[in-house]
């Protein structure tokens, strides 16, 4: 997913239930999985990093999440 202001990679999954064009991302930035090493791998989207400073309000400056242009592509297999 790339927005104008950065890229990330994240898996998504298409559903009947999205309206077309629209794209939902894996809940949450900071969820701490195990390794088989025995540590934690952190997975998800930081989405305050993907949200241009037009895409905030303008006082609180917090990010319009569900309002955010951005282009999906696959990744190659």
């Amino acid at each position: 997913m790339t927005t104008s202001r950065g890229t990330a990679q994240a898996l998504v999954e298409i559903d009947d239930r999205l309206q077309p064009g629209h794209a939902a991302l894996p809940n949450g930035f900071g969820l701490d999985l195990p390794t088989e090493d025995g540590g934690t791998e952190r997975t998800g989207v930081a989405l305050n990093t993907l949200t241009d400073r037009a895409w905030r309000d303008p006082i609180a400056g917090t990010p319009w999440h569900k309002h955010v242009p951005a282009r999906i592509e696959p990744l190659p297999a």
